[in-house]
């Protein structure tokens, strides 16, 4: 297991589809194997940069230079009432959190 910290930070432009997609293919790869034919599954490169440029917010998972992981977010732009105890009247959704198969069963937040 490597020990080096784990970044999440926002998409970047620079940072690789391929690197991404393969992790997505990778991450997912237990589901597909069972059946479960999610698009995560078998997306191309086009469609991983589509998804990241339809407006959702990507952050990666950086460890010593290689994308480990990867989270989508969305603002939900429709008020909703909030949750007892919760100020604020936005919502948003978290997705796509594929972590690399090494992750799945460490600390790392991931799996």
């Amino acid at each position: 297991m490597n020990e080096e910290e784990i970044i999440i930070r926002p998409y970047h432009p620079d940072d690789s589809i391929g690197q991404i997609t393969t992790l997505l293919h990778e991450a997912y790869g237990q589901l597909a194997r069972m059946g479960l034919r999610y698009l995560a599954t078998h997306q191309d490169q086009a469609t991983t940069l589509d998804r990241i440029a339809s407006g959702v917010r990507t952050f990666v998972a950086e460890q010593g230079g290689a994308i480990v992981g990867t989270l989508d977010a969305v603002l939900d732009p429709t008020p909703n009432p909030p949750p007892p105890g919760i100020a604020s009247r936005r919502s948003s959704t978290l997705g796509n959190l594929p972590c690399s198969p090494g992750f799945s069963a460490t600390a790392s937040g991931c799996g």
